[in-house]
């Protein structure tokens, strides 16, 4: 079996498919809660994409090993060690039928970096469980909290009035430098996309809606600092929804709550964040209850 370079791989690492591509696999991959699944979901992913036929993850302090397809036989193999933030993921060795051209060993890694997170909160499911079990049943309202993600939906009060002033090109421009400022202002687990022409969303994995509340609070800060030269000289702000995996059980969900969250805070006026509560949801379930009557 050919040797491939060994090397190291953390959450820096670049991600170069499309924003909406990657906010639909990091939502999938933030799904799996079970080490297993999540690296079943990877390898499918990489069959289809990059031609991965095994996978073989070890984690030597927590003693794992999780086997998928056809390991040790194959000619190609690559083995990355993972680290997210200075902390070890234990190490990924990928086999192939043949030798990858460099357009897979890029996609290969870019699907690594969208799972890196929930790679990470799978792992840190697998500590508590182990470390702190009698807390975990006693109190399973903390655990939800360790476990839950949050999605941030981020509209620029005034998008319609601006395109319709300043043209498709040049709203473009000013969508692309809000999506830079945010992203640089936060973590690198975290994630931003812009998934519809006026509406960015930030994905915040393992974090509650009290810390959610606050990076929507700085995201505030962030689009307020952000100047452009055009047809207008006033300050950009932008209102938000907030919702999290609590209240959901689907990925579909979370989306859907936190556009009912937006929807709510454009309707309480400009700058305003919202966040999806039980007094929504119990509001959303009487109202399909009527559709459905």
């Amino acid at each position: 079996m050919a040797q491939e370079k060994t090397r190291a791989f953390n959450s820096n690492s670049a991600v170069l498919f499309d924003d909406r591509t990657a906010l639909h696999l990091t939502q999938a991959f933030h799904q799996e809660e079970s080490l297993e699944e999540l690296l079943t979901l990877a390898f499918q992913q990489l069959s289809a994409l990059c031609h991965a036929v095994g996978l073989l993850y070890r984690h030597d302090g927590l003693q794992l090993q999780v086997e998928i397809g056809k390991i040790g036989h194959e000619r190609h193999h690559a083995e990355y060690n993972l680290d997210i933030n200075g902390r070890a993921l234990g190490s990924l060795t990928l086999f192939f039928s043949r030798r990858q051209n460099d357009h897979e060993v890029q996609t290969c890694e870019d699907l690594l970096a969208l799972m890196f997170t929930a790679l990470n909160n799978a792992i840190r499911i697998i500590e508590i469980r182990g470390e702190e079990r009698t807390l975990i049943a006693e109190d399973s309202t903390l655990t939800a909290e360790e476990k839950s993600d949050a999605l941030i939906l981020v509209a620029l009060d005034g998008y319609p009035n601006m395109r319709d002033r300043d043209g498709d090109e040049w709203i473009q421009v000013l969508m692309s430098s809000v999506h830079s400022q945010i992203k640089s202002g936060l973590r690198h687990a975290d994630g931003v996309y812009q998934i519809a022409d006026e509406l960015i969303a930030v994905l915040l994995p393992n974090t509650t809606m009290q810390q959610a509340s606050e990076v929507a609070a700085k995201i505030r800060i962030l689009v307020s600092s952000l100047h452009l030269s055009g047809s207008t000289d006033a300050q950009l702000t932008a209102c938000m929804g907030i919702s999290d995996a609590r209240l959901a059980k689907t990925a579909e969900e979370v989306m859907a709550n936190a556009k009912s969250a937006l929807r709510q805070a454009q309707e309480d006026g400009v700058n305003t964040i919202c966040a999806f509560d039980e007094r929504m949801a119990a509001a959303a379930a009487g109202a399909q209850e009527l559709a459905e009557a």
